[in-house]
């Protein structure tokens, strides 16, 4: 095996090893999402029953997105944006009601 084809294998095994790490972090991201949201359901569960308004069902939406987002802080995730789709547009938002 000559340099150059050395080098292209160390190259290789280096680049699968980023590879799998990147792919262990984006794995590890999701489950703390997957932990945040769960987390924010049993809460709101906790603190709601059934609700039959729609002012009541709105603050339980952005206690939920406030709870999510106080969640993913705490799991070191980074910032939750939260946007509302639109059949004409997409518009981020940070409250629901």
């Amino acid at each position: 095996m000559n340099d150059d084809e050395e080098r292209l294998e160390s190259l290789s095994a280096r680049l699968k090893e980023r590879q799998m790490a990147e792919n262990f972090k984006i794995h590890d991201v999701k489950n703390k999402l997957e932990q945040a949201q769960a987390i924010t359901l049993r809460l709101l569960d906790i603190e709601h029953g059934e609700t039959a308004s729609v002012e009541d069902i709105l603050a339980i939406a952005d206690t939920c997105a406030t709870v999510l987002a106080d969640c993913v802080q705490v799991l070191g995730i980074g910032d939750l944006e939260i946007t509302a789709t639109f059949p004409d547009a997409r518009v981020p938002t940070s409250k629901l009601s």
